[in-house]
């Protein structure tokens, strides 16, 4: 299909875009655009080889007057490297500062507005240790800053609608760790032990029971890294190692194994739950 891509005023038409018209497209694109983000890339063409990608979902493909692309260089890219068309809105003829307003991310949909739309309860908490059980179920729970896309987090949610269970336990611990991890990692041991997951978060939670010379001395010596954490100016511990240490605490816990030190470096493999 032929689309005039100079217009002197705005023009919106649905348009099959192939890989061979993406890549000509990408050659409109002047030089003040922003510079290619790959991760976003690579996200995108996965949606659309793995036919997850939704035809003319809302945004447009968008060009000024003088034919320039100001907004869908990304998806574009991915359509060339996915090697598979797409259908899109595409938009021609806006003034030429539009590409300063345009994406500047001031209201976009996150996954937590999705499960909202769906009618989840605490759907931004929900969100959040959905997006980190599939980092976990594809193995870069502490690589690359990745996370699904919506239609991957709502097949991830159908598969373990048991994560919504752990929400309140995750709720409970809140004063002592993170609301969203603490969902994720209670979800992940209850599906080897429920009772077992329980009373870890319970004692971690509250710190009765803990002891240093049995079972609990994982969770006790976590409990006490944590604190030292939340009451201690200038000591602080990213999410990544927060994961790492909990599920060590577990893995002792579990097992039965009584422990007089609880570490994690980056350098070392990211543990395993057992």
């Amino acid at each position: 299909m032929d689309i005039k891509l100079k217009s002197n005023r705005p023009m919106c038409q649905m348009v099959r875009i192939s890989p061979v018209m993406a890549e000509a497209w990408r050659e409109m694109i002047p030089e003040r655009q922003r510079p290619i983000n790959e991760l976003r890339v690579q996200l995108l063409s996965r949606a659309i080889i793995e036919g997850r990608w939704v035809d003319c979902a809302g945004n447009a493909i968008v060009f000024d007057r003088s034919g320039n692309l100001v907004d869908g260089q990304h998806r574009l890219l991915a359509v060339v490297r996915a090697k598979k068309s797409i259908t899109s809105f595409v938009i021609t003829g806006v003034v030429e500062n539009a590409i300063f307003v345009l994406d500047h991310e001031i209201a976009v949909r996150t996954l937590g507005h999705s499960l909202k739309l769906h009618g989840e309860g605490n759907y931004n908490v929900l969100a959040g240790a959905i997006k980190w059980l599939w980092r976990y179920e594809n193995g870069i729970v502490s690589g690359p800053n990745i996370s699904p896309d919506t239609q991957q987090a709502f097949d991830l949610l159908k598969a373990n609608p048991g994560i919504r269970n752990s929400v309140s336990v995750g709720a409970k611990c809140s004063s002592i760790y993170s609301v969203t991890l603490g969902t994720f990692c209670h979800f992940l041991f209850a599906r080897v032990d429920a009772q077992k997951s329980d009373r870890f978060f319970e004692c971690l939670t509250n710190g009765v029971g803990l002891r240093s010379t049995d079972e609990t001395s994982g969770i006790w010596l976590f409990r006490e890294r944590l604190l030292k954490v939340k009451t201690q100016r200038g000591m602080t511990m990213n999410q990544i190692h927060k994961i790492a240490l909990c599920f060590k605490a577990w893995n002792f816990f579990a097992s039965g194994v009584v422990v007089k030190n609880l570490k994690w470096i980056s350098s070392e493999a990211f543990p395993q739950i057992a």
